[in-house]
């Protein structure tokens, strides 16, 4: 019963018992105090006095129920926000804080899904905790691409979610592609950068690149190709071979870097290069000889062939052989594994 109706209810039914007490005429009542003095009051009133201070003890085990129920709501709502936030950290990767229950059965289940390793389901519907929901839209919002504003989850630069997040943003923004590159980041997220501005980036923001003491790579391979490609002319012999050398190109990484330039450099300039390129690094000894056999330079590739011993280049002694006695092969043949 509601407490507003418990009270309507007594101020009724001490209106009616004093009514119908009143009628009866029971006459007064003497009651002696402690201090000898003498209440002398209608019985009417003495029934209605009792009546009124059952109630009031009535009362007061109501208020102590509701301040019990009240204290017990707080207790589980607090508990449940402490779980809440359990369940973001194990969504997140984040180490579990130490936390107290007052709810027994919810510190059960605490200590239950931290036994598990949990990941967000994003096709599933909302659940309407605002905490809950709010991860599973910022978590989509990450994995689709976008940046968002991850700070208020306190997540360490570690983090596979937060380094996500820097990688989107660094997608979007070859500005902070260099910001990141500068600042304590993980090795991952400066390997990302470095491929988005080597892929991506325009001729100023490569000579910016050169410019840095810059550690590469071979996994940025395949951005560098593409980079020399897009803007040719901002590289120089001497650079490109240090960094090349740098991300460990083996011999096909020099025949594919060749065979992609071949349509962007003038036939002289094409030689030159890869002449310089073979001089620096001997790895790079096999797209010379590509470049000379697809300009014809025979005389040149075989003073170059012997400049090296009888048992090396075994698959370019083929080709002269082949060339000298008419006959003529595609070259990706002679050309398509590192070690030739």
């Amino acid at each position: 019963m509601r407490f507003k109706y418990y009270m309507a209810f007594v101020v009724i039914f001490c209106a009616v018992l004093g009514i119908y007490a009143y009628t009866l005429e029971l006459g007064n009542f003497t009651l002696t105090l402690p201090n000898n003095r003498n209440l002398d009051l209608p019985v009417t009133l003495w029934l209605i006095i009792i009546v009124l201070i059952f109630c009031l003890c009535s009362s007061l085990l109501f208020a102590s129920s509701w301040a019990n129920a009240l204290i017990q709501s707080y207790r589980t709502r607090n508990d449940f926000n402490h779980l809440f936030s359990q369940i973001n950290e194990q969504a997140l990767n984040k180490p579990i804080e130490s936390r107290v229950y007052k709810n027994a059965d919810i510190s059960k289940l605490s200590k239950i899904l931290a036994r598990f390793y949990l990941k967000p389901r994003l096709d599933s519907k909302e659940c309407f905790e605002p905490k809950i929901d709010k991860l599973f839209e910022n978590y989509k919002d990450v994995m689709n691409g976008k940046n968002v504003d991850l700070r208020t989850y306190n997540l360490s630069k570690e983090n596979k979610f937060f380094i996500q997040n820097l990688k989107n943003k660094i997608q979007s923004d070859n500005k902070f592609a260099f910001n990141a590159l500068s600042e304590n980041n993980p090795q991952e997220i400066k390997d990302f950068a470095l491929i988005q501005i080597l892929s991506n980036g325009s001729a100023k923001d490569l000579e910016r690149l050169f410019s840095l003491q810059i550690t590469y790579n071979a996994s940025m391979k395949p951005s560098l190709i593409q980079a020399f490609v897009a803007h040719s002319d901002v590289f120089d012999a001497q650079n490109l071979s240090d960094i090349c050398k740098q991300m460990h190109f083996c011999a096909q990484d020099y025949v594919e870097l060749a065979q992609q330039s071949q349509n962007i450099l003038q036939p002289d300039a094409w030689y030159k290069l890869f002449e310089s390129l073979a001089n620096n690094d001997e790895h790079a000894e096999n797209a010379l000889f590509y470049v000379m056999f697809e300009l014809e330079m025979i005389e040149k590739a075989k003073e170059r062939r012997a400049l090296h011993g009888k048992d090396e280049y075994r698959l370019i002694d083929a080709y002269l052989d082949l060339k000298e006695s008419g006959k003529h092969y595609p070259l990706d043949i002679f050309f398509n594994q590192c070690n030739i």
